[in-house]
């Protein structure tokens, strides 16, 4: 059946969300809730051994009222799967991960989001398998939002390389840092240069 939700389902550690197929169960996030469907329950230290199989959960983009909320937002989540899962008309990305590690990903639809309909970002040995992403970037502009994003850095490590820089300019100049020290402080920031043109060419150029 279909199933009406109001706040985001919250998935613990060691549970699974099983529904009977795609096209039997159903959860539907309320108009105007303007937020996630499905995520994890613990955002900030995330969780593990989740399992989500045969289920659609719809965004309901279309009555919603702020371009809020994933159809399913994981973070921070390890030794997890999906399995046989719709992701659809949400406002944002349909399948949205962020530092999450050693995913099974196998038999997704993501469809009619708003942004990417899938985007796994900062994420290790996840593993995508049979995946069909179409027509999104429905709330974006074209060409900005993918069927499949994948980022392999986030803002993190130019934040560090700034605060790597700034701190030996400070050190530099009160004499406390050597030669070394700057040329280690440069190398890294030129390594963080260099991968971000290394993606940008490798997933926008090619």
């Amino acid at each position: 059946g279909s199933y009406r939700i109001d706040s985001p389902v919250k998935i613990k550690s060691n549970v699974v969300l099983a529904g009977s197929g795609p096209g039997n169960t159903t959860l539907l996030l309320y108009r105007a809730t303007n937020g996630d469907v499905v995520q994890n329950d613990d955002m900030s230290a995330g969780n593990t051994n989740i399992g989500i199989r045969d289920i659609t959960i719809d965004g309901n983009r279309s009555a919603m009222t702020a371009q809020l909320g994933h159809a399913l937002n994981w973070k921070y989540v390890t030794a997890s799967w999906l399995s046989n899962v719709i992701v659809k008309s949400s406002q944002t990305d349909g399948l949205h991960m962020d530092g999450c590690a050693n995913i099974s990903i196998s038999g997704t639809t993501a469809t009619d989001n708003g942004n990417h309909g899938i985007s796994l970002s900062n994420c290790q040995e996840c593993r995508l398998s049979h995946p069909d992403a179409h027509d999104n970037s429905r709330v974006t502009a074209a060409g900005t939002g993918d069927g499949i994003n994948l980022s392999l850095m986030s803002t993190d490590n130019v934040l560090t390389g700034v605060i790597v820089l700034a701190t030996t300019a400070i050190r530099l100049a009160k004499g406390l840092t050597p030669p070394e020290g700057v040329e280690m402080a440069g190398l890294y920031w030129h390594f963080v240069d260099l991968v971000w043109v290394f993606i940008f060419a490798l997933f926008y150029l090619w």
